[in-house]
């Protein structure tokens, strides 16, 4: 995502090595519409929404039903940052968020924050 970027899941549904990625230096929105928002980070370092150090997320919602479950691969948040890595500034301003960090069982980094042996940084 670029910086000022407002996007917009409805229904999303995504599972890839890093769903979500915000560019270095940023601050952008995402505005969650309704129930069924997926991403899923395939890779095992990896977050599924990747927040860097030096940008800002805010996370709201457009509708009274709305939510975004995100799933971190093994080592990384689910909102955050990737193994070793020390996230942004994130806010959850709106909506119902359901984050982890990998398979049940396996997980090491955090649901929002840092991955695995990192910081947890500005939440």
């Amino acid at each position: 995502m670029t910086n000022g970027e407002v996007a917009e899941l409805a229904g999303v549904s995504l599972r890839s090595e890093q769903p979500i990625a915000l560019e270095s230096g940023v601050t952008a929105t995402v505005l969650l519409s309704g129930p069924g928002n997926r991403l899923v980070a395939s890779y095992s370092s990896n977050a599924a929404l990747w927040v860097p150090e030096d940008a800002a997320l805010t996370v709201t919602n457009a509708t009274a039903d709305a939510r975004l479950y995100a799933q971190g691969g093994n080592y990384g948040a689910g909102i955050g940052a990737g193994s070793n890595y020390k996230p942004g500034s994130i806010t959850i301003a709106g909506g119902t968020v359901e984050t982890r960090s990998g398979e049940p069982g396996q997980g090491n980094g955090a649901g929002i924050g840092g991955g695995n042996g990192a910081a947890c940084g500005l939440v």
